[in-house]
This record gives C-alpha cells, sequence and structure tokens, in this order.
C-alpha cells in the first residue's frame, strides 16, 4: 500500500515537472514575443509622429500657397 502511494507520488512529480517545463517554455517565447511587439509599437508610433508632422507641413504649405494667391 505504501509503495502504490510513492509511486503514484513519484508519477505526479514527474508529470508536474513535464508540465513545468513546458510552461517555462511557452512563457519564455511569449515574453520573446512581447518583446518583439513592444518594439514594433515603439517603431509605429514615432512613424505615426512623422506622419503627422508631414501632414502638418504639407498642411500649411497649401494654406499659405492658397493665402499668397488671394493676396497676389
Amino acid at each position: 500500500m505504501v509503495c502504490r502511494c510513492r509511486e503514484k507520488q513519484r508519477k505526479e512529480a514527474s508529470r508536474l515537472q513535464t508540465v513545468n517545463r513546458k510552461l517555462t517554455a511557452m512563457n519564455k517565447l511569449l515574453m520573446e514575443e512581447n518583446d518583439r511587439l513592444q518594439k514594433q509599437v515603439s517603431h509605429l508610433v514615432y512613424e505615426n509622429g512623422y506622419m503627422k508632422q508631414q501632414i502638418h507641413t504639407v498642411i500649411f504649405s497649401i494654406s499659405l500657397s492658397v493665402f499668397l494667391l488671394f493676396i497676389l
């Protein structure tokens, strides 16, 4: 009876170690993907700021051109 109980405990411990290894590997992959996505977000935020600046520059140029057409 004691042997069966210890054998079950050993098997359960082994199963839990396997699950733990798999979860650790998955966690590592998720952390790497998170880092990649954070870099991508940073790049997109930078691009967004650049595009906004370009749009404002174009709008200003168009507005100035229209203004100059009316006063000349």
